[in-house]
């Protein structure tokens, strides 16, 4: 993944990492953690969109979506640029342990 070409301008990569950090303190998962699922979400959705400026709304939503309905035990479903869904562990307390 290129990440030089991930980013249109720097008004949009400010955006998108405002929602990455937006993600991480929602959801309590760690910045890196988040970033590496939203950059990889983020590139697979700009080579398939047709309009490009709705993806930093939809890009976040997938992404939470992933981070918040996969949280069985200890492991998260993050997308993988080789397929559509691989599963790595990712250290997380459980929704009512979050301090």
């Amino acid at each position: 993944m290129d990440k030089t070409a991930l980013y249109a301008n720097e008004k949009e990569k400010k955006q998108h990492i405002h929602n990455i950090e937006f993600i991480a303190h929602d959801t309590g998962i760690p910045y890196d953690d988040v970033a590496l699922l939203y950059e990889v979400a983020l590139d697979k959705a700009r080579k398939g969109a047709k309009v490009k400026d709705y993806l930093p709304i939809l890009v976040p939503r997938k992404v939470k979506y992933v981070l918040t309905t996969r949280q069985i035990g200890r492991a998260k479903t993050v997308l993988h640029p080789d397929c559509n869904w691989a599963w790595i562990d990712i250290p997380v307390l459980p929704p009512g342990d979050r301090t």
